[in-house]
Formats: C-alpha cells, sequence, structure tokens
C-alpha cells in the first residue's frame, strides 16, 4: 500500500519518538548511555524533516517550508525539555527559592513545553492530510477517492501511537510529571540511589480508600492524600524492581497485617530482610508517618532515608569499654543505667556491636573493621595516646565518631570540640515542675536525621544533662549543625530543686550537634556526633518518646554518605493576592464594562471594515 511508504511514516515515527523520549528520559541516569539515548531521540524526531530536504526533488516547497515549521515546533519543545532539566538543581545554603527567577522560569518552560508538543501533534496529522491533498489535485478520480481513506489513517495511527505509548507507560509506571516542582517525580539523586539498590524491599502503605467510612475521624484527611501517595510509590517501584508495594487499611483489613504487628493508618512501614539474624526480627523496619498535604513536600527524602537506613549492609560498631563507658563491665549490677536497648535498636537495623577494650589492645591501633565508634558516657578521661588515636581514625582513617558526655564524668571531650569552636558546660538543667533534672527537648534542627522522626511533639526525654556553648569565632577545623535543643522553657538549677526561683533564668541550650570536617574530600566524609548527655540512651529512658527513633538514626546518619541534601523539599506555595476596596471595585467595571465594551467595538469594526471591502 502506498501509506506504508517513508513520506507517510516518517512522521509518525517521529511524532512517537517524541512521546517516548519524555516517558522514558527519566529512567536513564548513566551519563555515557543517557548521552547516546538523547543523539539518538534526536535523530529520530527530526528524521522526517531531513527526510523531506534529501527528497526535496519530490517534496514541493510548500510542504518543505510546513514541515520546517512543524518540525521547529517538536525540536523547540525537545531543546526546551533539556533547558528545563538543566535549570533543576539545589539553591545554595541559606538562598530562598522565591527570591531566584528559576522557578517560574521552569513553570514558563513546563507551559511552552506542553503547548508545543500539543501543537506538533495537532500539526503532524493537518499537514499530512494537507500533502495527500495536494498529491490527489492533479490524480485521478480513483485516486481523489483514497484521500479520505489516507485521512482516517493518519488520524487512527496518531491515535494508535497515543494509546501504545500510554500502554507502554502504564507496564511499569512511567509518567510524564507535568506539575511545575516534580511532585509525583524523583530526583537524579534518588534515581542514582535506587540503582543501586540490591535487596528486597517491601512497602506497606497503611491508608484507607477513598470514599471509605470506616474509622476514626482522620479517615477522610488520609483518603483524600491516598492517590498522591500510590502515584509517588508506584513510580519508587517503576525505579527499581527489588521494591514491591502493597496498600492495606489498618482500621478494616485487619486479616492482611500478617506480621507487620502494630499498624496505624498514616504511616508507610519499610520492611527488608537482615542479611544475618542478630537478636529475634529478621527483618530491618523503618516507619514514616505522612498525614496531610505538607507532609508530601518532604516524602521523597523521607522514603530514600529510610530505604537506605534499612538495606545498608551489616556495618561494624565498636563501643569503647576502658574509660568507664556505660558499655564496661562497671555497669553490670545497675541494670537501668545499661545500654542494651540501644544496642538492640542498632541490631535492629543490621549493625554488629563489638567492645574496644584492654583485650583489643586498647588503647592502640583501632581494628581495621570498624565503620564507627561509639563512645557513650565515659565517667575516665581518655589519655593522650587514646585521644591522638580516636583523631586520627577521624582525619586520616576518615572514621566517623557518636559520643554522648556524662555530666557526672571527667571526660568533656574538648579536645574534639574546640576544633568547632565549642566547649561543654557541666550545669544540669530542669523544666520545672520539681523534677530535678528532667528535660523534655522538642526542637530539633534541620538536619536529615529528623526528616525521618515520626511525632515530633513528644520530642526527646533527656535526663541529667549539661549543654554545648559557642566559644570565640577563630576559623576551625570542622563545622557544626544543631541536632536537638532543650527549647526555651529551660534553666539552669543551680540549687537541684527542679523549680524556677532565685536568680535562675530560662534559655534555649545546645544539647546536640552533628560536627564535619571542612577539609573533606570527595567520596570520604567523616563524622561526628556529640550530645552533651547520657542518661537519655540508658535502658531506663530508651524507650520513652522519640528516644529510640533519634538515637539510632543518628548513628545511621555517621555511617551515610552526603547525598540526602541534594534532594529538595517540593514546596506547593500558593500565593495569596489580598486587594483593596478600590481595586476590587476597578476589577468590578473592567470585568462587567471594559471587556464587553471591547468585544462589541471590535465586532462593530470588522462587519463595518468588511462591507466598505465589499463596496470596494
Amino acid at each position: 500500500m502506498d501509506f506504508f511508504k517513508k513520506e507517510n511514516l516518517l512522521p509518525f515515527v517521529s511524532l512517537a519518538s517524541l512521546l517516548l523520549f519524555f516517558v522514558f528520559d527519566s529512567v536513564i541516569t548513566k551519563s555515557t548511555i543517557r548521552g547516546i539515548w538523547i543523539f539518538f531521540s534526536f535523530i529520530l524526531i527530526s528524521s522526517d524533516f531531513f527526510y523531506s530536504y534529501l527528497t526535496k526533488k519530490s517534496t514541493p516547497r510548500e510542504v518543505r517550508n510546513q514541515k520546517l515549521l512543524l518540525y521547529s515546533l517538536g525540536i523547540s519543545a525537545f531543546l526546551l525539555y533539556h533547558l528545563r532539566m538543566f535549570l533543576d538543581f539545589p539553591l545554595a545554603p541559606g538562598v530562598s527559592e522565591e527570591t531566584t527567577i528559576y522557578p517560574k522560569l521552569r513553570n514558563f518552560l513546563l507551559a511552552a513545553i506542553v503547548i508545543l508538543s500539543f501543537s506538533f501533534f495537532i500539526y503532524t496529522i493537518l499537514l499530512e492530510n494537507v500533502r495527500k491533498s495536494m498529491q490527489s489535485s492533479n490524480a485521478l478520480s480513483i485516486r481523489k477517492y483514497g484521500l479520505l481513506q489516507s485521512s482516517v489513517m493518519n488520524i487512527s495511527l496518531a491515535l494508535t501511537i497515543l494509546i501504545g505509548v500510554n500502554y507502554i507507560a502504564s507496564l511499569k509506571n512511567f509518567n510524564i510529571d507535568l506539575t511545575s516542582i516534580g511532585k509525583y517525580s524523583f530526583s537524579t539523586t534518588s534515581r542514582n540511589i535506587l540503582k543501586g539498590l540490591k535487596k528486597e524491599v517491601q512497602i506497606f502503605a497503611f491508608y484507607p480508600r477513598p470514599l471509605e467510612s470506616s474509622g476514626p475521624e482522620n479517615t477522610f484527611a488520609l483518603s483524600v492524600i491516598r492517590p498522591d501517595i500510590e502515584i509517588i510509590l508506584d513510580e519508587l517501584r517503576s525505579l527499581s524492581p527489588y521494591v514491591s508495594v502493597k496498600f492495606i487499611n489498618a482500621d478494616v483489613e485487619t486479616d492482611l497485617l500478617g506480621n507487620i504487628g502494630q499498624a496505624s493508618n498514616g504511616t508507610i512501614l519499610f520492611r527488608t530482610q537482615k542479611d544475618s539474624f542478630i537478636g529475634k526480627n529478621i527483618f530491618a523496619e523503618q516507619r514514616i508517618l505522612v498525614q496531610d498535604s505538607s507532609d508530601l513536600e518532604g516524602i521523597e527524602r523521607k522514603i530514600i532515608q529510610a530505604i537506605l537506613n534499612i538495606s545498608t549492609s551489616e556495618k561494624t560498631i565498636y563501643m569503647t569499654t576502658s574509660n568507664g563507658e556505660r558499655f564496661s563491665t562497671g555497669f553490670q549490677s545497675i541494670p537501668n543505667e545499661q545500654v542494651n536497648k540501644f544496642i538492640s535498636g542498632l541490631n535492629f537495623f543490621n549493625f554488629k556491636v563489638k567492645p574496644l577494650g584492654f583485650e583489643e589492645k586498647w588503647p592502640g591501633e583501632i581494628p581495621k573493621d570498624a565503620d564507627a565508634i561509639v563512645i557513650i558516657g565515659p565517667s575516665i578521661p581518655f589519655s593522650k595516646e587514646a585521644r591522638d588515636t580516636i583523631w586520627k581514625y577521624v582525619t586520616e582513617k576518615r572514621g566517623s565518631l557518636f559520643i554522648s558526655i556524662d555530666p557526672l564524668g571527667s571526660e568533656n571531650f574538648d579536645w574534639i570540640l574546640e576544633r568547632a569552636n565549642l566547649t561543654f558546660k557541666k550545669e544540669i538543667l530542669s523544666q520545672g515542675n520539681g523534677r530535678f533534672g528532667i528535660l523534655i527537648a522538642k526542637n530539633f534542627g534541620s538536619h536529615p536525621i529528623e526528616t525521618v522522626l515520626e511525632k515530633k511533639n513528644l520530642g526527646i526525654v533527656y535526663p541529667y544533662s549539661g549543654y554545648f556553648e559557642k566559644k570565640g569565632d577563630k576559623p576551625t577545623e570542622m563545622e557544626s549543625n544543631i541536632l536537638l535543643e532543650s527549647g526555651f522553657d529551660t534553666f539552669i538549677d543551680s540549687n537541684k530543686n527542679g523549680k524556677l526561683d532565685g536568680k535562675e533564668t530560662k534559655n534555649n541550650y545546645q544539647l546536640g550537634y552533628a560536627l564535619q570536617l571542612k577539609n573533606k574530600k570527595e567520596g570520604e566524609n567523616p563524622r561526628v556526633i556529640i550530645f552533651s548527655g547520657t542518661s537519655w540512651l540508658t535502658d531506663q529512658y530508651f524507650s520513652l518518646n522519640l528516644n529510640s527513633n533519634f538515637s539510632v538514626n543518628s548513628v545511621n546518619w555517621v555511617l551515610q554518605r552526603e547525598i540526602l541534601s541534594g534532594i529538595v523539599l517540593k514546596k506547593t506555595d500558593i500565593e495569596i493576592v489580598n486587594l483593596t476596596d478600590k481595586e476590587k471595585q476597578i476589577v468590578w467595571v473592567i470585568g462587567m464594562f471594559a471587556f464587553p465594551g471591547l468585544i462589541i467595538l471590535a465586532g462593530l469594526g470588522f462587519v463595518i471594515l468588511r462591507k466598505k471591502t465589499r463596496l470596494l
């Protein structure tokens, strides 16, 4: 048939190539393969245009000019897509997104890409019909009869391409995210992380179906955001063959919970099987809380953080035991002061905990299989040899530390803190109500550790703690970020009665810091986390409020690469415009009189001009 000639099929090859490029482009992340993919996509999209100029003797000049206009639409959409991708990069720290032109420019480019692509689709069909009409204008009547058939086949082929692209995309949930902030898409950083995932990850999302009446009062609010979460998790599943997703209504479908245990709607559970079974649970698990549209802003970062936490291969942690730490034999007769629950929490996340004491020839060389060193509440100062070994582990071996200070001990870690212009104060803090030394710390710093915490209003039960202070402004070796603060209802309880009296004043005190070397090399990222108290990690307080989640996530963070900073929050900011009464009146007059008047005048002018043209 004549329809299946090159000049008839190539326009639809170009059209299909553009649509398939938009669908599959986000899947390809390797730079080399991506370069080849972009090059061949461009060749296919412009193939009909080049063919028409190579065969210009048999192609009318009018058709070539129209094809120049047609492919300027398609290629412009292709190029603007890449410009928009180029402008999608994280802002520098401290720079507000609203102060830059990039968000508005990306919105404009998105609108342009959609309009140009749609125009390319429609114009392809119309131009092919016009071209067939010109070919048959001087032909025999039987040839003219085939014009209608060709037009129908053109439209049918275009619709087939649309249906085919949609079907291919639906097989693995490839989607074209038309939201200006990429609400349903994962960033390049996330895609690269998921590409390296080699363990089966099960995801259980606990949400009621839309219009489902059974359940508590917040059922409707949760059912409203469920469609958005379904799209995001389906996209996640399409990015890695190791991810499976299942939705369950925890209030109704209790028979589907199986070995999940307790579950509540509004949470998402991530689970993977451990490499080696340490403890009773064979699964490493992480839960995140997503209960309203504001939680969707950081859901990508929460998801990737959770997957990293549970899928990390087994890590070895050494806990020091020779300086009166809670892990030493000196606390075996004091059950409440031990850290057995903290160790169980680490085992739950696939960490192997080993002692580092005299039997391991400490102080001396730190074992080569140490992924991190944990120091919990030493009561005796470290020797110079031990300090030098620990600091060498950070600076030369690029190792990481997790430290908690005991205010009643004599080791204050100033030999580390001074490198970040910090110092430790031993005064015990209180928050009143007659409870000496008891704090509920609810102020979390902006940091990847806090992004996966649920119900942050519960805070950390943080008893018998000192605090940190800034010390001078001299150049430092380490940069510091606040992890935890007491809140402004805290005071130094100098007379130890748990009450605010005398000259005691309330203030906000820094309780935890994350420290990093400034001269870190690419791929080497030693980290130090230090807290001003130890009791919150002991068996007496570990299970309270957010103590377990916050402590274990802190250890998780010191062993991860600096990657989550590349995943930015996706805020949907709705600009509210308030008009004065005078401005409202002007808008009303323009809408009621000005626009209708202009339309009437334009219509009258057109009619008068047309009559004059006819008279001439």
